[in-house]
């Protein structure tokens, strides 16, 4: 069993983990897409912005 300081920082890693790899799938993602599929872009661009997948 864990105690709570090592649940809350496995749990923190985690969650750091997933959000690297979503940041590299919106950046994969991004350099895909074309000109005209701009609003989608423009879309990852205001995510990033906001820092909902920081890493």
């Amino acid at each position: 069993m864990l105690s709570g300081k090592d649940y809350i920082k496995k749990s923190l890693e985690l969650n750091l983990f997933f959000g690297r790899i979503m940041k590299e799938h919106m950046i994969f993602m991004e350099a895909g897409l074309l000109i005209i599929d701009s609003t989608s872009v423009l879309g990852g661009d205001q995510l990033k912005v906001k820092g909902i997948f920081r890493g």
